[in-house]
């Protein structure tokens, strides 16, 4: 098998485009976490927001049901409190 040798030529503007090109992966890496943390706390908001309203739905039936049965219960009490006739 062959041996083969790579130069590299070190200058001014190939160190600049070397550092730039460097610099754009930082910059990206950085959009792309950022693009994913936003995306995850979106997800996150919509979940926390859907559990909000279900527990919200979940007590104001409660209450609906507690109002009811407070009436019923007045109702019957009001009929069959001791001394009334039937």
């Amino acid at each position: 098998m062959a041996e083969t040798k790579l130069r590299f030529k070190v200058n001014n503007q190939s160190l600049s485009k070397v550092a730039m090109v460097l610099s754009n992966g930082v910059v990206l890496a950085a959009n792309m976490y950022l693009v994913g943390s936003n995306i995850h706390q979106s997800i996150t908001s919509r979940r926390q927001s859907r559990i909000a309203e279900s527990l919200q739905t979940s007590v104001d039936i409660a209450q609906t049901l507690a109002g009811l049965t407070k009436v019923v219960t007045e109702i019957v009490g009001e009929k069959h409190a001791p001394g009334k006739d039937l």
